[in-house]
């Protein structure tokens, strides 16, 4: 690796696994993977290595630097915060709202803490984020329904409306069968209701 040769990792993997579940911040945590991809071989480059964990190159440079010269804890000391804590920039929030109204969305205040932090570097509370989007923004995180890949948009709503009269039409067509029972009964599994998965049967149709 360029600028960090002889680079040594005296950590085991499994102790830089543990390392990283510990950190409470984004960047030890990305310190941590950063020799933990290099321990295990899994990059042979600062250029891979920085895709890969979402940084620039001069700053993982700087990182196994850090290491090599003062080892771990040196790494991952924290620098004292001075100064007013970080917050969004007016045409940042105007992003953030833009997104926040996507269709797809966000699913948690988590995915969008990660968000901001990958677009622009900035690690805001859990809190601040909550209060941004709910008291600032006025918005609401988008509750993604599953379904199937093929499904069109629409087509739930139209077999809602639609299913009572095929039903009936159906159930006139086989009078002559329907009428050697009691009761006709419809079921589908707790899944296919749910639209957590789509199970493909013969499909019954009138002509």
């Amino acid at each position: 690796m360029t600028g960090v040769a002889n680079l040594n990792v005296i950590e085991s993997p499994e102790r830089l696994l543990k390392l990283m579940n510990q950190q409470k911040t984004a960047l030890g945590f990305a310190k941590v993977q950063s020799l933990y991809l290099w321990k295990i071989g899994a990059v042979e480059t600062v250029r891979h290595l920085a895709v890969l964990v979402g940084r620039t190159e001069r700053t993982i440079h700087r990182w196994l630097e850090i290491y090599r010269q003062s080892g771990i804890e040196e790494l991952l000391k924290e620098k004292p915060k001075t100064g007013r804590p970080k917050k969004l920039k007016i045409e940042q929030v105007a992003k953030l709202q833009q997104e926040l109204r996507d269709p797809a969305g966000f699913k948690s205040y988590k995915e969008v803490q990660l968000w901001i932090f990958i677009f622009w570097e900035i690690w805001l509370s859990y809190s601040t984020v909550h209060r941004i989007v709910n008291q600032e923004l006025k918005a609401k995180l988008k509750v993604v329904r599953p379904r199937s890949k093929k499904q069109l948009p629409g087509e739930v709503e139209e077999f809602i409306a639609t299913f009572p009269e095929k039903l009936k039409l159906l159930l006139e067509h086989q009078k002559h069968i329907i009428n050697q029972y009691q009761k006709v009964t419809f079921w589908c599994s707790d899944e296919t209701r749910l639209g957590l998965h789509t199970i493909e049967r013969f499909e019954v149709t009138v002509r």
